[in-house]
């Protein structure tokens, strides 16, 4: 400041030689020399500060759900497909030079990602985490170094838990910027789409059903096209459709099939032009079409009787029944009706295995049999009984049962006699016979027993035993009496007789039919198969894990703790899945594994498993639609991704905007900096300004003519 003062104090001495310009241009100069000498000796420098080179990474979650399969206008690229031009862009991979830049995929689960150039970006299971995918790059992995910024590439469609923005809170706090590059655009919203009403039924083979679907239009203009039905791939039937502006239609169509197992019905609409959601112009539902319900029974004997040939004269014209028989027929000698070759292999009298029962619903089994029967054999009917859910009826006289076989009759004590003239029963028609309700109120007073009938009646029912046909209204002399026992059913019949019912007349006839019918199938209906699915015909939404469970019984019919059970699924392009299921900890002998299809339409199910003594297999269905959480709403959500960049100190760009430029993004603050600093110039550059600047201001003097 001195110094300037004494320049300006020598320049007044030139007002009267020098205009008022010249001496400010010479008191200019010696002020710049006086500048120039000040920052010779002073070296002022410039600082900068910039984050620390590869101290930091930025991570890039690209959304990669089945909504970013979405072409939001016709002819323009999928959303999926301008991802994949955005992670194969300079203005993306210019991030190298901030830092370390890593790429995440996301949809319901968060994953690193390589995307590799000219390959199609795969599309992940689940509905869209965007809070989920975010909280995972901020972890990052072991090691990893501070994040510096993120870059989300979605469509906004925070679809799971929809909690994008308050973690775009918690990254704020952290002071972490997110910049979001929306991917997509607001679509036309006009759609067609179809959906089955009916769900998964079961029907007999040859009987008529129907199935029900809705045909929805939000076109604000009238539509004409046609609904198509498939059953298994092939169309069999179509029906004109004609829908108003934003009107709905039911359709129906009846159908039969010939053929039983699982079947797979498609219903399917043209996409008229437009089409918002192509996707959902194809639904599925399937049909169980099952063989008349059929029952196999084991008839066991002491002994050939009138009861067993009449009995199976029953079963040969009632094609629901299978009846077969191991009887004893002499000392040494049984005689067999309707057994496998299999199955009588090493079989010497009565069988002594469970696994001998695998394929009966019910057994038949007269007492004077009952008392023939080893301690094996015995064993083998319990467990067929109880664990199995099969059904056994005891008849004869009661007092020949084995001790062990006491449990499974329902009765402590039975009286023995001959039936009257008059003598009468009386069924409940509540109970067994509520099949033939109406019947038996036609004859109130009583079905008449024929005359010398030799009778065991129940006098004393055990606790939960019930009597079904009795000699008396009150019930109290029990000629049929039955209960539950575990799994199964059990019943004693108090006669072996019951054959001559069908010579006392035509009544007694289709009486003699209607017991048998109604008594067999009551026993045989508890049946359980060893192989058991949770669900035959599962349904399930694409890209949404569900749960794949089967119980499995034993050779001894007890729940199979120690089994390998294997799943092998069909996808509808053909691809097998095999799946290994893991044992239940709570519930022996169930099984379980997840399962996700990934494709809509008939997944295919076969089920295996090795047991010891056998090899089980079933098969069961899954439908898997586009129902999920993803695809319920597909519009592109722009303002979701504006709020995050908004909320967290990022930048919101479009898809367009990004590809166009080099777009600078914003940094943590919180990143390790790096300071630099400059001179502004050096001292050789300085000396020869102040040299330059006095050598200008002489010769000006001399031009004024001073000294």
């Amino acid at each position: 400041m001195l110094a300037c003062l004494l320049a300006w104090q020598s320049h007044r001495h030139f007002k009267q030689l020098l205009s008022v310009r010249q001496r400010l241009l010479q008191l200019g100069l010696r002020l710049l020399a006086l500048l120039l000498i000040a920052a010779l000796f002073l070296q002022p420098q410039l600082s900068s500060s910039e984050p620390e080179p590869d101290s930091f990474r930025v991570a890039v979650l690209a959304d990669l759900s089945r909504s970013m399969q979405v072409q939001d206008q016709p002819g323009q690229a999928s959303r999926a497909q301008t991802l994949e031009q955005l992670l194969q862009s300079p203005s993306l991979t210019q991030l190298y030079e901030l830092g370390q830049l890593e790429f995440w995929a996301f949809s319901e689960e968060c994953r690193p990602f390589n995307p590799a150039p000219g390959e199609e970006l795969p599309i992940l299971p689940g509905a869209t985490d965007i809070g989920k995918a975010l909280q995972t790059v901020a972890a990052g992995s072991l090691g990893a170094a501070n994040l510096g910024a993120v870059i989300l590439c979605s469509d906004g469609n925070d679809s799971a838990s929809h909690n994008g923005t308050q973690m775009a809170k918690e990254f704020a706090r952290r002071q972490i910027p997110i910049s979001c590059i929306g991917i997509g655009s607001p679509g036309t919203n006009q759609d067609l789409q179809v959906r089955f009403s009916s769900k998964t039924q079961k029907v007999e083979r040859d009987s008529n059903f129907s199935l029900e679907a809705i045909v929805q239009s939000s076109y604000e203009k009238a539509l004409e096209t046609e609904a198509e039905l498939l059953e298994n791939g092939i169309s069999i039937q179509k029906k004109p459709l004609k829908l108003e502006a934003g009107q709905s239609q039911k359709l129906r169509f009846e159908l039969n099939s010939a053929i039983s197992g699982m079947h797979t019905y498609a219903i399917r609409v043209p996409s008229p032009p437009n089409d918002y959601r192509p996707d959902n112009n194809l639904d599925f539902v399937g049909v169980n079409v099952a063989e008349p319900e059929s029952f196999k029974l084991l008839y066991l004997g002491g002994a050939l009787n009138w009861e067993w040939r009449f009995l199976r004269i029953h079963a040969e014209n009632n094609p629901q029944l299978q009846l077969s028989a191991i009887i004893k027929s002499g000392p040494q000698s049984y005689f067999r009706s309707g057994i496998s070759e299999k199955s009588l292999e090493n079989l010497k009298d009565y069988p002594e295995n469970t696994i001998f029962y695998a394929d009966y619903d019910a057994v038949i089994l007269d007492c004077q049999g009952a008392a023939l029967l080893s301690e094996a054999a015995i064993e083998a009917l319990l467990a067929f009984v109880e664990g199995k859910g099969g059904g056994i009826l005891l008849s004869g006289d009661p007092a020949l049962l084995p001790e062990p076989l006491l449990a499974l009759c329902p009765l402590y004590s039975a009286q023995s006699l001959l039936s009257g003239p008059q003598t009468k029963m009386y069924p409940d028609a509540e109970l067994i016979f509520d099949r033939q309700a109406g019947r038996l109120a036609r004859s109130g007073a009583g079905l008449r027993l024929p005359a010398g009938t030799l009778l065991w009646l129940g006098q004393k029912l055990k606790p939960g035993a019930r009597n079904a046909l009795a000699l008396d209204q009150a019930g109290k002399q029990s000629l049929l009496a039955v209960q539950n026992y575990g799994a199964g059913r059990s019943a004693f019949l108090g006669t072996q007789e019951t054959w001559k019912w069908r010579f006392e007349g035509t009544q007694e006839l289709s009486w003699h039919n209607s017991f048998w019918n109604c008594l067999l199938l009551w026993l045989a209906e508890q049946k359980q198969e060893q192989l058991q699915p949770e669900n035959t015909a599962l349904q399930a939404a694409v890209d949404e894990v569900c749960r794949l469970a089967i119980f499995v019984m034993g050779s001894d019919f007890s729940p199979a703790a120690d089994s390998s059970p294997k799943a092998y699924i069909t996808a509808p392009n053909g691809q097998l899945h095999e799946i290994d299921l893991q044992p239940d900890s709570d519930e022996p002998g169930f099984y379980s594994a997840d399962f996700l299809p990934q494709l809509p339409g008939e997944h295919r199910i076969r089920w295996q498993v090795k047991l010891p003594e056998q090899n089980l297999s079933r098969e069961s269905l899954l439908l898997a639609r586009q129902s999920g959480k993803e695809m319920q709403n597909t519009e592109y959500h722009e303002e979701t991704l504006r709020d995050i960049a908004r909320i967290s100190g990022g930048k919101f760009f479009t898809s367009k905007d990004f590809l166009s430029g080099r777009p600078t993004l914003p940094l943590s603050e919180q990143l390790p900096q790096r300071q630099s600093s400059k001179p502004l110039a050096s001292s050789w550059t300085l000396l020869l300004s102040i040299c330059a600047v006095f050598t200008l201001q002489w010769a000006l003097r001399r031009h004024h003519g001073l000294k």
